[in-house]
């Protein structure tokens, strides 16, 4: 009777912690009222845990009347931009544009949700979107790093506007993230070329300086997504 007795209560401890790991397992966005228009599909994208997304893929399957399909993948990672991630409990509407297809109609769509990533670093879907995600972000590492590294040299040298100008990108970067960091790049050599006075610059280039530092910080914290 005692043996049995242990096993039972060995069971219902082994059940216990079992569905503790799968209630700490990070779940997925859901996806609620999808409707399918002739230009796009429309969705809206709920955050089933009280953590804020900060990135998220999805994909739709598209389905002509001639029976072609195509997959349709997006991936958002706004961790770097408040205006971005969806809100702990919150959800966030979606607009994805139909692809066209001569003398044919779209018949049907199918949206599924391939990688979620939380503020807290929990990522739940496909462990190769939740890689390409982290890669993003290593990438980001790196190139606010030299946009921080060149703005140091820059406030080094007795020619701060000078170092900066001979320090910006020559050639054209053929990734989409790369150009956004170049981007970013002008963007501050335009504001500094703005000062009016070496005081405004000096200025200006610490609280550029500072700036990139905040968003290196955030970048090397969110490229540690549990994977």
């Amino acid at each position: 009777m005692r043996s049995t007795m242990k096993s039972f209560h060995f069971r219902i401890m082994a059940t216990a912690a079992l569905a503790v790991i799968v209630q700490a397992q990070p779940q997925s966005l859901t996806i609620q009222n999808e409707q399918t228009g002739p230009d796009s599909v429309t969705f809206t994208l709920v955050n089933p845990r009280p953590v804020v997304v900060t990135a998220f893929a999805v994909s739709v399957v598209v389905t002509f009347s001639d029976g072609y399909q195509t997959t349709l993948t997006d991936l958002v990672d706004g961790y770097l931009d408040q205006a971005m991630p969806i809100a702990a409990g919150g959800a966030r509407d979606e607009n994805f544009p139909l692809p066209t297809r001569t003398a044919t109609t779209v018949t049907a769509t199918a949206l599924s949700v391939d990688a979620t990533v939380y503020d807290d670093l929990a990522a739940a879907g496909n462990p190769k979107k939740i890689s390409q995600i982290v890669g993003v972000r290593k990438v980001d590492v790196r190139e606010i790093q030299r946009i921080l590294d060149r703005l140091q040299k820059a406030q080094a040298s007795a020619d701060p506007l000078g170092t900066l100008t001979a320090l910006a990108d020559k050639i054209a970067a053929s990734d989409s993230r790369m150009k956004s960091h170049q981007h970013d790049y002008d963007v501050i050599l335009a504001a500094l070329k703005s000062a009016q006075t070496p005081a405004q610059l000096k200025a200006a280039l610490a609280a550029m300086i500072q700036l990139q530092e905040t968003r290196l910080v955030r970048a090397q914290q969110a490229s540690g997504v549990q994977q």
